[in-house]
C-alpha cells in the first residue's frame, strides 16, 4: 500500500489550513535560442547534430532567406567535394535539397545560376554532385532573364560529352527547351541518337 503520497497530501492540506501560505516558486525564465541563420547552421562539421537533424533545418528554411543566408547556402551546396562531417550519399542528398531550397528563393539568389554553372563544368568536383547541377541548371534554364542563355550553352556543352550521365541528363533537361525553341529541335536529334546507340 502507498501512503507516502496520501501522507504528503494530507501533510499540505494541514499546513494551509494553519494559515501557511503557498508560495509558488518563481517560474524559470524561457530560454528561447535566437533562430540561427543557414550560415550556422550549414557548416556541415557533424559536432551540433546529425546529418539527417540538419537536412530536417534544411527543408524547414523559408524561401525568403536574407541575401547573406542565401549566398552562404549557395557556397556552402556548390563546393565540389564533401564537407567534414558527411559521407558521400549523405551529402550528396543534403547538396540536392539545398539546390531545391534555393530554387524556391524569392527572388533567386544572384549568385545561384553561376555558382551551379561552376560545379556542373569542374572537372575535379564530385561526378554526382556535377549531375545535380546539371538537373537544376536545366530547371532554371527554363526561366527567361536568369541566365538562360549561359545555362541552355552549359546543358548542350554536357550534351557533347556522352561518356558520362550528365550528357543524359543535359538531355532530358534539354527536350523540354526545344519545345520553346523550335529552331533547337534539330540540334537535339543528333546527339540523342549518339546517346541511344
Amino acid at each position: 500500500m502507498r501512503l507516502l503520497p496520501h501522507i504528503q497530501v494530507l501533510s499540505l492540506a494541514a499546513l494551509l489550513q494553519a494559515g501557511w501560505p503557498l508560495v509558488a516558486r518563481p517560474a524559470e525564465p524561457e530560454v528561447v535560442a535566437p533562430p540561427a541563420p543557414p550560415a550556422i547552421l550549414l557548416q556541415g562539421d557533424g559536432s551540433w547534430a546529425p546529418w539527417q537533424e540538419r537536412l530536417r533545418t534544411l527543408n524547414a528554411l523559408t524561401s525568403r532567406l536574407s541575401g547573406d543566408d542565401a549566398t552562404a547556402l549557395v557556397r556552402f551546396a556548390t563546393q565540389p567535394g564533401v564537407p567534414k562531417g558527411f559521407q558521400p550519399a549523405e551529402w550528396h542528398a543534403y547538396a540536392n535539397d539545398a539546390f531545391n531550397v534555393l530554387r524556391r528563393q524569392q527572388p533567386l539568389p544572384e549568385d545561384y545560376p553561376a555558382a551551379l554553372l561552376a560545379l556542373s563544368a569542374n572537372a575535379d568536383a564530385d561526378d554526382t554532385l556535377r549531375d545535380y547541377a546539371v538537373q537544376h541548371i536545366a530547371v532554371l534554364a527554363e526561366t527567361p532573364g536568369r541566365q538562360a542563355d549561359a545555362l541552355r550553352a552549359e546543358l548542350w556543352r554536357q550534351v557533347a560529352e556522352p561518356k558520362h550521365t550528365r550528357a543524359g541528363t543535359a538531355l532530358l533537361g534539354l527536350e523540354p527547351l526545344v519545345k520553346l525553341l523550335p529552331d533547337e529541335q534539330k540540334r537535339l536529334s543528333a546527339p540523342a541518337l549518339a546517346w541511344a546507340e
